[in-house]
């Protein structure tokens, strides 16, 4: 399911069975020591091109351009034999983890392809191979949220792994870089998800050595003769993605980007972008649950992210009093100043120009609602299909609770939030009838959550009959879209 996939990628609740959220674990930080060690001990050993090719699993492989249209991440990742060690590794993560990508949303991986595992220590080939946390951390490394094209990271200057780490990207000379290698193969699309097959191991084999070249163990300890240069001492500017990731003010702001950032800094021209970035506390002033309903709605969630970040870099000195901003979004974005004070929409700029290699963030106190913006329900939010009963009665309908499964996985996924349950009827019959129904209605769809675990006191129910229609009762289909359930936030 992608529900368990986003929990690889985002902080919230860990999986059944091992401590693999967005933060490192504690049992990974262990790890990271012990193969750091071993990196290091690795300049008097030899590569571990035998381990590679013994751990490899043998799969039959097709050509990439002979795939089905509705070929997944996995099937494109299995159709490239160059990438038979790293699909090893979502084999040896173990659990349900080949099914949660190739189900569920958009991803983008980047790849190492065997030569590049090869040229790691035999021990982490060992460990890789062999440890399910080691296996399944190393690929968080390796992969992001949303379908990333190579012009848009190379747009965006870095990508975000979903283990934290921020490798640059950069093009020269027609050749695109991440971290130190090299981008061997890109944009290799499927139905969700994009794959870069690139010629290091980020985080592991990248530490060393020129863009594009695999890194290779050191023949020498021994410093070169020649003496160095001075060192530059001039502290380069970070990218637009680092400086947000850096402030730990900003964490709903950061991880809500992930799966749309691709889009929202496309199209850089050279000037840069502008970014109006809440706070963790602006997102907590929004009504409960909000941020969890735009988190799996990304057209609403590119909406309200897009209105702010404006193309071009506008430093404090540049926004004036009645200034309007063009947004990504394409909504206008009103600038007022009074007192030296600078506000955008109904947001005050609380730390302004913080200045980044492709752009500027100026940190707000509100989140920025675009006009005639609304935030998304339950029911748009997962899609909910109609919730249907047996004709005149409250029991639900076989397909009535299969439509409910996916409000049981969000409920169970975010413990906090609370919800009415509102029943609604068509005009056909009598006003009082109705009215029961509705009432009966939404309670038997709240005993149904509580029968698969969803605690009472996070539920309940309200019957509104025939009073409040959102489609004309004089057809078939208008009274088939007024007999519903509706889910509001509490």
């Amino acid at each position: 399911m992608w529900e368990r996939l986003r929990n690889w990628l985002s902080d919230d609740a860990a999986p059944e069975k091992d401590d693999r959220g967005w933060g490192l674990p504690l049992w990974w930080g262990a790890t990271i020591v012990a193969l750091f060690t071993v990196a290091i001990a690795w300049c008097d050993g030899p590569t571990a091109t035998d381990d590679v090719a013994a751990a490899t699993p043998s799969t039959s492989t097709a050509p990439t351009d002979s795939l089905p249209a509705d070929a997944n991440v996995i099937d494109l990742i299995d159709s490239r034999s160059e990438l038979a060690f790293f699909r090893g590794l979502i084999t040896t993560a173990g659990g349900d983890l080949d099914e949660a990508i190739a189900t569920g949303g958009d991803i983008t991986f980047f790849a190492p392809t065997d030569a590049a595992f090869a040229a790691m220590p035999e021990e982490l080939i060992v460990a890789m191979t062999t440890d399910p946390n080691v296996a399944f951390e190393v690929l968080r490394i390796h992969v992001a949220q949303g379908k990333q094209s190579l012009d848009d990271l190379v747009s965006l200057g870095s990508v975000q792994t979903a283990a934290g780490l921020v490798p640059p990207i950069a093009e020269q000379g027609g050749t695109v870089s991440v971290g130190n290698g090299a981008v061997v193969e890109g944009d290799l699309d499927s139905t969700n998800g994009t794959l870069h097959i690139i010629d290091v191991v980020l985080g592991l084999g990248d530490h060393s050595g020129a863009p594009g070249e695999p890194t290779q163990p050191s023949e020498t300890t021994e410093p070169p003769a020649t003496t160095a240069p001075p060192p530059d001492t001039t502290e380069p500017a970070e990218p637009l993605s680092q400086l947000l990731i850096n402030r730990s003010d900003l964490g709903t702001f950061v991880g809500a980007l992930g799966p749309v950032s691709g889009s929202l800094f496309a199209g850089d021209d050279g000037s840069g972008f502008t970014v109006f970035a809440p706070t963790d506390t602006a997102f907590g002033a929004l009504p409960a649950g909000s941020v969890e309903l735009l988190l799996v709605t990304n057209p609403k969630l590119l909406e309200l992210l897009g209105y702010h970040v404006v193309p071009g870099t506008f430093l404090a000195e540049d926004l004036s009093d009645g200034q309007v901003l063009t947004t990504q979004s394409g909504a206008e974005l009103p600038v007022s100043v009074a007192n030296g004070a600078i506000a955008v929409g109904a947001a005050t700029v609380t730390e302004s120009d913080v200045t980044a290699a492709n752009g500027v963030i100026h940190i707000v106190d509100g989140v920025l609602l675009p006009p005639d913006f609304e935030l998304p329900t339950l029911n748009e939010a997962l899609s909910l299909e109609s919730i249907t009963f047996e004709t005149a009665s409250a029991v639900i309908t076989a397909e009535g609770l299969a439509a409910l499964d996916a409000t049981v996985e969000f409920l169970s996924l975010n413990p906090d939030i609370r919800v009415a349950i509102e029943g609604h009827t068509d005009s056909q019959g009598d006003e009082e009838p109705n009215l029961a129904l509705s009432r009966a209605r939404a309670d038997a769809v709240r005993d149904h959550l509580v029968e698969q675990g969803i605690a009472a006191d996070r539920l309940e129910t309200e019957g509104f009959g025939e009073s409040q229609p959102i489609a004309t009762n004089d057809t078939a289909e208008g009274r088939a879209q007024n007999r519903r359930i509706d889910f509001r936030l509490l």
